[in-house]
Protein backbone atom coordinates (compact mmCIF):
# COMPACT_ATOMS: atom_id res chain seq x y z
CA UNK A 1 0.00 0.00 0.00
CA UNK A 2 2.98 2.61 1.17
CA UNK A 3 4.30 2.04 -3.00
CA UNK A 4 0.99 3.62 -4.40
CA UNK A 5 1.02 6.29 -1.51
CA UNK A 6 4.71 6.91 -2.08
CA UNK A 7 4.21 7.18 -5.88
CA UNK A 8 0.59 9.55 -5.47
CA UNK A 9 2.60 11.85 -3.06
CA UNK A 10 5.31 12.23 -5.78
CA UNK A 11 2.51 13.28 -8.66
CA UNK A 12 0.38 15.23 -6.21
CA UNK A 13 2.68 17.51 -4.90
CA UNK A 14 3.86 18.40 -8.72
CA UNK A 15 0.33 18.75 -9.56
CA UNK A 16 -1.32 20.82 -7.06
CA UNK A 17 1.65 22.76 -6.00
CA UNK A 18 2.82 26.19 -7.16
CA UNK A 19 5.60 25.56 -8.99
CA UNK A 20 5.11 25.01 -12.53
CA UNK A 21 3.43 28.75 -12.67
CA UNK A 22 6.41 30.90 -11.67
CA UNK A 23 8.58 28.71 -13.81
CA UNK A 24 10.11 26.13 -10.56
CA UNK A 25 8.98 23.14 -13.16
CA UNK A 26 7.36 23.48 -16.14
CA UNK A 27 3.80 21.70 -17.04
CA UNK A 28 5.12 19.54 -19.64
CA UNK A 29 7.40 17.98 -16.70
CA UNK A 30 4.36 17.65 -14.28
CA UNK A 31 2.45 16.07 -17.06
CA UNK A 32 5.40 13.77 -18.04
CA UNK A 33 5.49 12.70 -13.93
CA UNK A 34 1.83 12.33 -13.54
CA UNK A 35 1.34 10.10 -17.02
CA UNK A 36 5.04 7.87 -15.92
CA UNK A 37 3.62 7.41 -12.55
CA UNK A 38 0.18 5.99 -13.89
CA UNK A 39 1.92 3.92 -16.34
CA UNK A 40 4.18 2.14 -14.14
CA UNK A 41 1.37 1.70 -11.31
CA UNK A 42 -0.95 0.41 -13.99
CA UNK A 43 2.03 -2.04 -15.50
CA UNK A 44 2.19 -3.33 -11.64
CA UNK A 45 -1.80 -3.75 -11.55
CA UNK A 46 -1.60 -5.20 -14.91
CA UNK A 47 1.49 -7.73 -14.03
CA UNK A 48 -0.65 -8.53 -10.55
CA UNK A 49 -3.80 -9.69 -12.84
CA UNK A 50 -1.43 -11.94 -15.15
CA UNK A 51 -0.31 -13.77 -11.93
CA UNK A 52 -3.80 -13.63 -10.34
CA UNK A 53 -5.93 -14.10 -12.77
CA UNK A 54 -9.31 -11.53 -13.50
CA UNK A 55 -12.80 -12.40 -12.67
CA UNK A 56 -15.01 -12.57 -15.49
CA UNK A 57 -17.65 -9.73 -14.71
CA UNK A 58 -14.54 -7.68 -13.68
CA UNK A 59 -12.97 -8.00 -16.74
CA UNK A 60 -16.15 -7.02 -18.61
CA UNK A 61 -16.42 -4.05 -17.09
CA UNK A 62 -12.98 -3.02 -17.81
CA UNK A 63 -13.16 -4.05 -21.55
CA UNK A 64 -16.43 -1.62 -21.86
CA UNK A 65 -14.88 1.40 -19.81
CA UNK A 66 -11.83 1.06 -21.91
CA UNK A 67 -14.08 1.29 -25.15
CA UNK A 68 -15.84 4.22 -23.49
CA UNK A 69 -12.08 5.47 -22.38
CA UNK A 70 -11.01 5.13 -25.92
CA UNK A 71 -13.54 6.28 -27.97
CA UNK A 72 -13.61 9.75 -25.41
CA UNK A 73 -10.18 10.55 -25.95
CA UNK A 74 -10.24 10.20 -29.61
CA UNK A 75 -13.52 12.64 -30.13
CA UNK A 76 -12.55 14.93 -26.98
CA UNK A 77 -8.70 14.63 -26.86
CA UNK A 78 -9.05 14.48 -23.36
CA UNK A 79 -7.93 11.51 -21.44
CA UNK A 80 -9.31 12.31 -18.44
CA UNK A 81 -11.67 8.74 -18.74
CA UNK A 82 -8.78 6.69 -20.11
CA UNK A 83 -6.76 7.82 -16.54
CA UNK A 84 -9.88 6.67 -14.37
CA UNK A 85 -9.74 3.81 -16.52
CA UNK A 86 -6.10 3.17 -15.34
CA UNK A 87 -7.17 3.73 -11.82
CA UNK A 88 -9.56 0.65 -12.00
CA UNK A 89 -6.94 -1.01 -12.87
CA UNK A 90 -4.13 -0.15 -10.18
CA UNK A 91 -7.02 -0.58 -7.81
CA UNK A 92 -8.47 -3.24 -8.68
CA UNK A 93 -8.43 -5.68 -5.59
CA UNK A 94 -8.42 -2.97 -2.92
CA UNK A 95 -11.27 -2.91 -0.75
CA UNK A 96 -13.20 0.35 -0.01
CA UNK A 97 -11.78 1.08 3.19
CA UNK A 98 -8.11 0.48 1.72
CA UNK A 99 -8.97 3.36 -1.48
CA UNK A 100 -9.50 5.59 1.54
CA UNK A 101 -6.79 5.09 3.01
CA UNK A 102 -4.56 5.78 0.21
CA UNK A 103 -5.91 8.64 -0.17
CA UNK A 104 -6.17 10.13 3.01
CA UNK A 105 -1.87 9.25 3.70
CA UNK A 106 -1.00 10.72 0.49
CA UNK A 107 -3.19 14.04 0.71
CA UNK A 108 -2.11 14.77 4.18
CA UNK A 109 1.50 14.07 3.17
CA UNK A 110 0.67 16.63 0.27
CA UNK A 111 -0.43 18.71 2.98
CA UNK A 112 2.89 18.46 5.09
CA UNK A 113 4.97 18.52 2.50
CA UNK A 114 3.33 21.57 0.59
CA UNK A 115 3.04 23.84 3.25
CA UNK A 116 6.51 23.72 4.82
CA UNK A 117 7.65 24.63 1.68
CA UNK A 118 5.60 27.72 1.57
CA UNK A 119 6.69 28.77 4.88
CA UNK A 120 10.44 28.25 4.63
CA UNK A 121 10.16 30.00 0.77
CA UNK A 122 10.34 27.24 -1.35
CA UNK A 123 6.96 27.84 -3.15
CA UNK A 124 5.37 30.87 -3.80
CA UNK A 125 2.06 31.58 -2.79
CA UNK A 126 -0.95 32.44 -5.50
CA UNK A 127 -3.11 35.03 -5.29
CA UNK A 128 -6.48 35.30 -6.47
CA UNK A 129 -8.97 38.15 -6.02
CA UNK A 130 -12.79 37.96 -5.74
CA UNK A 131 -15.55 39.92 -3.80
CA UNK A 132 -12.93 42.16 -2.96
CA UNK A 133 -11.22 39.25 -1.24
CA UNK A 134 -7.61 38.35 -1.58
CA UNK A 135 -7.23 34.24 -1.56
CA UNK A 136 -3.81 32.63 -0.54
CA UNK A 137 -2.72 29.36 -2.39
CA UNK A 138 -0.02 28.84 0.30
CA UNK A 139 2.17 26.90 -2.02
CA UNK A 140 -0.46 25.42 -3.80
CA UNK A 141 -1.89 25.52 -7.53
CA UNK A 142 -4.52 27.80 -6.32
CA UNK A 143 -6.63 28.52 -3.24
CA UNK A 144 -9.22 26.14 -4.18
CA UNK A 145 -6.57 23.25 -4.90
CA UNK A 146 -5.69 24.30 -1.24
CA UNK A 147 -9.17 23.67 -0.01
CA UNK A 148 -9.68 20.74 -2.10
CA UNK A 149 -7.01 19.41 -0.47
CA UNK A 150 -8.54 19.70 3.13
CA UNK A 151 -12.13 18.59 2.27
CA UNK A 152 -10.30 15.23 0.72
CA UNK A 153 -8.55 14.95 3.84
CA UNK A 154 -11.84 15.69 5.92
CA UNK A 155 -13.76 13.20 3.96
CA UNK A 156 -11.54 10.55 4.39
CA UNK A 157 -11.29 11.25 7.62
CA UNK A 158 -14.87 11.00 8.58
CA UNK A 159 -15.51 8.03 6.37
CA UNK A 160 -12.49 5.81 8.35
CA UNK A 161 -13.71 6.94 11.82
CA UNK A 162 -17.56 5.61 10.65
CA UNK A 163 -19.57 5.80 14.21
CA UNK A 164 -15.96 5.88 16.37
CA UNK A 165 -15.65 9.76 15.73
CA UNK A 166 -13.26 10.96 18.55
CA UNK A 167 -13.24 14.11 19.91
CA UNK A 168 -10.10 15.53 19.98
CA UNK A 169 -8.96 14.40 16.70
CA UNK A 170 -12.11 16.24 15.56
CA UNK A 171 -11.20 19.59 16.74
CA UNK A 172 -7.68 19.69 15.76
CA UNK A 173 -8.68 18.74 12.52
CA UNK A 174 -11.41 21.50 12.38
CA UNK A 175 -8.82 24.06 13.91
CA UNK A 176 -6.53 23.37 11.19
CA UNK A 177 -9.04 23.53 8.63
CA UNK A 178 -10.41 26.65 10.00
CA UNK A 179 -7.21 28.32 10.02
CA UNK A 180 -6.30 27.38 6.12
CA UNK A 181 -9.84 28.12 4.62
CA UNK A 182 -10.01 31.76 6.22
CA UNK A 183 -6.03 32.40 4.28
CA UNK A 184 -7.77 30.31 1.23
CA UNK A 185 -10.79 31.52 1.11
CA UNK A 186 -11.92 28.51 -0.01
CA UNK A 187 -15.76 28.82 0.18
CA UNK A 188 -17.38 26.10 -1.27
CA UNK A 189 -14.73 23.99 0.93
CA UNK A 190 -16.19 25.16 3.48
CA UNK A 191 -19.21 24.68 3.28
CA UNK A 192 -19.02 20.91 1.97
CA UNK A 193 -16.77 19.99 4.87
CA UNK A 194 -20.02 21.52 7.27
CA UNK A 195 -22.28 19.84 5.51
CA UNK A 196 -19.88 16.56 5.91
CA UNK A 197 -19.71 16.99 9.70
CA UNK A 198 -23.67 16.93 9.27
CA UNK A 199 -24.16 13.91 6.68
CA UNK A 200 -22.17 12.28 10.28
CA UNK A 201 -24.38 13.53 12.98
CA UNK A 202 -27.08 12.66 10.39
CA UNK A 203 -26.19 9.02 9.77
CA UNK A 204 -24.57 8.11 13.18
CA UNK A 205 -27.91 9.39 14.83
CA UNK A 206 -30.91 7.82 12.27
CA UNK A 207 -29.56 4.29 11.52
CA UNK A 208 -33.13 2.85 10.65
CA UNK A 209 -32.79 0.40 7.16
CA UNK A 210 -35.57 2.23 5.56
CA UNK A 211 -33.46 5.48 6.19
CA UNK A 212 -30.68 4.10 4.46
CA UNK A 213 -32.37 2.68 1.61
CA UNK A 214 -33.77 6.40 0.97
CA UNK A 215 -30.46 7.94 1.10
CA UNK A 216 -29.04 5.34 -1.05
CA UNK A 217 -31.41 5.67 -3.69
CA UNK A 218 -31.45 9.68 -2.97
CA UNK A 219 -27.91 9.70 -3.65
CA UNK A 220 -28.03 8.42 -7.28
CA UNK A 221 -30.92 10.54 -7.75
CA UNK A 222 -28.76 13.66 -6.74
CA UNK A 223 -26.71 13.03 -9.68
CA UNK A 224 -29.33 12.79 -12.05
CA UNK A 225 -30.92 16.22 -9.98
CA UNK A 226 -27.93 17.94 -10.58
CA UNK A 227 -27.75 17.30 -14.14
CA UNK A 228 -30.69 18.55 -14.83
CA UNK A 229 -30.61 21.72 -12.66
CA UNK A 230 -26.94 22.25 -14.65
CA UNK A 231 -28.82 22.01 -18.14
CA UNK A 232 -31.56 24.43 -17.22
CA UNK A 233 -29.35 27.08 -16.49
CA UNK A 234 -28.89 27.45 -19.80
CA UNK A 235 -32.31 28.57 -20.28
CA UNK A 236 -32.58 31.18 -17.48
CA UNK A 237 -32.27 34.83 -18.59
CA UNK A 238 -29.58 36.96 -16.98
CA UNK A 239 -31.43 39.70 -15.44
CA UNK A 240 -33.80 37.12 -13.93
CA UNK A 241 -33.20 38.60 -10.00
CA UNK A 242 -33.16 34.88 -8.94
CA UNK A 243 -30.14 33.62 -11.90
CA UNK A 244 -28.46 37.03 -10.30
CA UNK A 245 -28.26 35.87 -6.90
CA UNK A 246 -27.36 32.43 -7.54
CA UNK A 247 -24.65 33.49 -9.97
CA UNK A 248 -22.73 35.87 -7.47
CA UNK A 249 -23.27 33.08 -5.05
CA UNK A 250 -21.57 30.44 -7.09
CA UNK A 251 -19.00 33.31 -8.33
CA UNK A 252 -20.08 33.58 -11.75
CA UNK A 253 -20.08 30.08 -12.44
CA UNK A 254 -23.56 29.77 -14.22
CA UNK A 255 -22.78 32.58 -16.64
CA UNK A 256 -19.66 30.19 -17.55
CA UNK A 257 -22.44 27.80 -17.80
CA UNK A 258 -24.04 29.36 -20.22
CA UNK A 259 -21.24 30.36 -22.25
CA UNK A 260 -20.22 27.07 -22.58
CA UNK A 261 -24.04 25.62 -23.63
CA UNK A 262 -24.49 28.37 -25.99
CA UNK A 263 -21.05 28.35 -27.81
CA UNK A 264 -20.20 24.15 -28.10
CA UNK A 265 -23.78 22.71 -27.24
CA UNK A 266 -24.08 18.56 -25.94
CA UNK A 267 -22.80 15.96 -28.74
CA UNK A 268 -23.28 12.32 -28.22
CA UNK A 269 -19.70 11.44 -28.33
CA UNK A 270 -18.04 14.56 -27.08
CA UNK A 271 -16.01 17.07 -28.47
CA UNK A 272 -12.41 18.89 -27.97
CA UNK A 273 -12.28 22.34 -26.24
CA UNK A 274 -9.64 24.48 -26.24
CA UNK A 275 -9.97 25.75 -22.81
CA UNK A 276 -8.29 28.46 -21.78
CA UNK A 277 -7.30 28.67 -18.09
CA UNK A 278 -5.01 31.78 -17.12
CA UNK A 279 -4.07 32.35 -13.49
CA UNK A 280 -5.40 36.35 -14.12
CA UNK A 281 -3.88 37.51 -10.88
CA UNK A 282 -0.10 36.42 -12.43
CA UNK A 283 -0.71 37.60 -16.04
CA UNK A 284 -3.84 39.74 -15.23
CA UNK A 285 -5.75 38.02 -18.00
CA UNK A 286 -9.22 36.96 -18.40
CA UNK A 287 -9.74 33.47 -18.34
CA UNK A 288 -12.50 30.46 -19.98
CA UNK A 289 -12.85 27.75 -17.62
CA UNK A 290 -16.24 25.25 -16.78
CA UNK A 291 -16.08 25.27 -13.38
CA UNK A 292 -18.86 22.73 -13.39
CA UNK A 293 -18.49 19.02 -13.72
CA UNK A 294 -22.10 18.08 -14.62
CA UNK A 295 -21.80 21.11 -17.62
CA UNK A 296 -18.07 19.72 -18.61
CA UNK A 297 -19.24 16.18 -18.76
CA UNK A 298 -22.60 17.37 -21.37
CA UNK A 299 -20.84 19.85 -23.45
CA UNK A 300 -17.08 17.98 -23.30
CA UNK A 301 -17.47 14.49 -22.73
CA UNK A 302 -21.20 14.11 -24.50
CA UNK A 303 -24.04 12.32 -23.42
CA UNK A 304 -22.28 8.26 -23.99
CA UNK A 305 -19.78 9.75 -20.93
CA UNK A 306 -23.21 11.20 -18.58
CA UNK A 307 -24.86 8.00 -19.62
CA UNK A 308 -21.19 5.98 -18.39
CA UNK A 309 -21.13 8.25 -15.05
CA UNK A 310 -24.30 7.80 -13.86
CA UNK A 311 -24.33 3.95 -14.27
CA UNK A 312 -21.15 3.98 -12.14
CA UNK A 313 -22.95 6.47 -9.78
CA UNK A 314 -25.93 3.76 -9.61
CA UNK A 315 -24.13 0.81 -8.90
CA UNK A 316 -21.81 2.62 -5.72
CA UNK A 317 -25.32 3.48 -4.31
CA UNK A 318 -26.48 -0.28 -5.29
CA UNK A 319 -23.05 -1.69 -3.26
CA UNK A 320 -23.22 0.32 -0.53
CA UNK A 321 -27.01 -0.68 -0.15
CA UNK A 322 -25.64 -4.34 -0.90
CA UNK A 323 -22.79 -4.50 1.76
CA UNK A 324 -25.04 -2.64 4.21
CA UNK A 325 -22.24 0.42 4.38
CA UNK A 326 -24.12 3.55 4.53
CA UNK A 327 -20.73 5.82 5.60
CA UNK A 328 -19.43 4.92 1.74
CA UNK A 329 -22.70 7.40 0.66
CA UNK A 330 -20.91 10.41 2.32
CA UNK A 331 -18.16 10.76 -0.22
CA UNK A 332 -20.21 10.18 -2.75
CA UNK A 333 -22.65 12.91 -1.75
CA UNK A 334 -19.99 15.48 -0.43
CA UNK A 335 -18.29 14.57 -4.22
CA UNK A 336 -21.51 15.09 -6.23
CA UNK A 337 -22.37 18.03 -4.77
CA UNK A 338 -18.44 19.66 -5.34
CA UNK A 339 -19.18 18.93 -9.20
CA UNK A 340 -21.54 21.79 -9.34
CA UNK A 341 -18.28 24.49 -8.08
CA UNK A 342 -15.64 22.69 -9.82
CA UNK A 343 -14.49 20.06 -12.10
CA UNK A 344 -12.58 17.81 -9.62
CA UNK A 345 -15.47 15.74 -9.15
CA UNK A 346 -14.23 14.37 -12.82
CA UNK A 347 -10.63 13.86 -11.87
CA UNK A 348 -8.97 10.49 -10.23
CA UNK A 349 -6.60 12.40 -8.02
CA UNK A 350 -9.75 13.87 -6.52
CA UNK A 351 -13.29 11.62 -6.61
CA UNK A 352 -11.94 8.28 -5.23
CA UNK A 353 -15.73 7.38 -3.88
CA UNK A 354 -15.49 6.04 -8.01
CA UNK A 355 -13.03 3.92 -6.95
CA UNK A 356 -15.65 2.13 -4.72
CA UNK A 357 -16.79 0.26 -7.63
CA UNK A 358 -13.66 -2.24 -7.68
CA UNK A 359 -14.68 -3.44 -4.49
CA UNK A 360 -18.32 -4.04 -5.61
CA UNK A 361 -16.69 -6.18 -9.34
CA UNK A 362 -13.62 -8.01 -7.08
CA UNK A 363 -14.13 -11.62 -7.69
CA UNK A 364 -14.15 -12.32 -3.85
CA UNK A 365 -16.84 -9.91 -3.12
CA UNK A 366 -19.04 -10.05 -6.12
Amino acid sequence: MWVYVLFFVIMIVTMRSSMQYYGIMSANIVSIIEKSILFFLSLLSVLKIILKGIERKYFYFLSIFLLISVMNLLFTKDATFLNLFIMYIIFSDFTVDEITRIFFRFNLIALIIILPMHYFGLLPSVETYNDNLVKYSLGFSHPNSLGITLLIVNICFVYLSKNRLKLLPTISLLFFDGILLNISQARTSLYLIILLFLLWIIFNKFNRKILFELWAVGSFFLSIFLFFLTYIVNFFPPNNSYYFILNNFFSGRLDLIQFFFNKYGVTFFGQQIHYELILHSILNYSYEVLDNSYAKLLVNYGIIAVVAYLGLIGLICFYSYRSKNKWMLIPVIIFLLLGFSEQSMLYFWCNFSLLFLMDFLHAARV
